[in-house]
């Protein structure tokens, strides 16, 4: 039908009506009744009238979907856009891809950079670095009673006949310390080093070792701790150091599968360095007094039912240089 011969019928109007009303109107049933009416001359009226009911219903063909290569051709697109702002020639894409690459790169490396623990650019340390320890002041096996310059501290009973550890005395979740230290003192300006061999015959959640330093030997009865020490601990299976100020500095050392652990800690009147089976864990001030002799030795703390040979102590040297 011509467009001129649509708009002249009376029905288009009726027809116009109808589709601005709406299904369910007035209009839109008299418009309905009127093409039924008027056979398969009002067959382009019919077809509106389908159309917009389908509309109407939500038929499929109203969703809009990409079709196949949409993506790409949209980013082709844009990269041929795009390409005359690249003094290289290579797509805006790329760029962005590249670029988001290296600041991935960049953020990780910062992190890391904040995790890994450095030595503290200390005047001195080289010096103390470069000292050679082979003088032996103290050499202890544990295989009998210990020399009498060797004193014990704490309540928890030790045995340092076949290695040095916490006799087993059959007590159940409490808490008990004990330990050994040389009474023989250290001068504040004599360098000194001391190594201890430790062996972890399972992991003890329960027991804790520590290797110290102290300016102070004022041992509590209880825990056989002082007030002003130096410590590398061992708890479980984590290794950590301990300042005077009771502040974890340094690595914290975490080895689930190793067993066998050779803790050395080399110190001067200012400066000490903890290493542990080769790895630094902390080399800076020390914080002990200046002017204060030093004395060294080992402690182990219960909380628990652990077994006594799950962490045990087999020597333990004292050098100088």
């Amino acid at each position: 039908m011509a467009e001129t011969a649509i708009e002249s019928d009376p029905l288009f109007t009726l027809l116009t009506d109808a589709l601005r009303a709406g299904p369910g109107s007035p209009q839109w049933s008299q418009a309905v009744s009127a093409i039924k009416g008027r056979g398969d001359s009002a067959s382009e009226y019919q077809a509106l009238i389908t159309a917009r009911d389908n509309l109407e219903s939500g038929k499929e063909y109203r969703s809009v979907r990409a079709g196949a290569g949409f993506t790409r051709k949209v980013m082709k697109q844009l990269d041929e856009s795009a390409a005359p702002d690249s003094p290289s020639g290579l797509p805006t894409t790329t760029w962005v891809a590249a670029l988001s690459a290296v600041a991935i790169v960049l953020v990780l490396g910062f992190i890391a950079y904040l995790l890994i623990p450095s030595e503290i650019p200390t005047p001195g340390l080289d010096e103390l670095k470069g000292t050679y320890f082979a003088t032996s002041m103290q050499t202890l096996k544990f295989d009998g009673p210990l020399p009498a310059d060797w004193k014990t501290i704490g309540t928890a009973p030790l045995d340092p006949t076949n290695t040095l550890r916490v006799r087993n005395t059959g007590a159940k979740n409490e808490t008990v310390a004990g330990g050994i230290y040389w009474t023989t003192p250290l001068a504040a300006d004599q360098p000194a080093a001391v190594e201890a061999s430790i062996k972890s015959n399972r992991p003890a959640e329960d027991l804790t070792v520590q290797l110290f330093i102290t300016d102070r030997p004022d041992f509590s009865p209880d825990r056989a701790t002082t007030s002003h020490e130096l410590v590398w601990q061992l708890k479980g299976q984590t290794a950590q150091v301990f300042l005077p100020t009771g502040i974890s500095e340094g690595a914290v050392e975490r080895s689930k599968d190793l067993k066998d652990r050779t803790v050395r800690v080399v110190f001067n009147k200012d400066l000490v360095m903890v290493d542990m089976n080769g790895k630094r864990l902390w080399a800076g001030p020390h914080q002990l007094a200046p002017d204060q002799p030093r004395y060294v030795g080992v402690r182990f703390i219960r909380s628990g039912p652990e077994k006594s040979d799950s962490i045990v102590v087999t020597s333990l040297k004292v050098m100088k240089p």
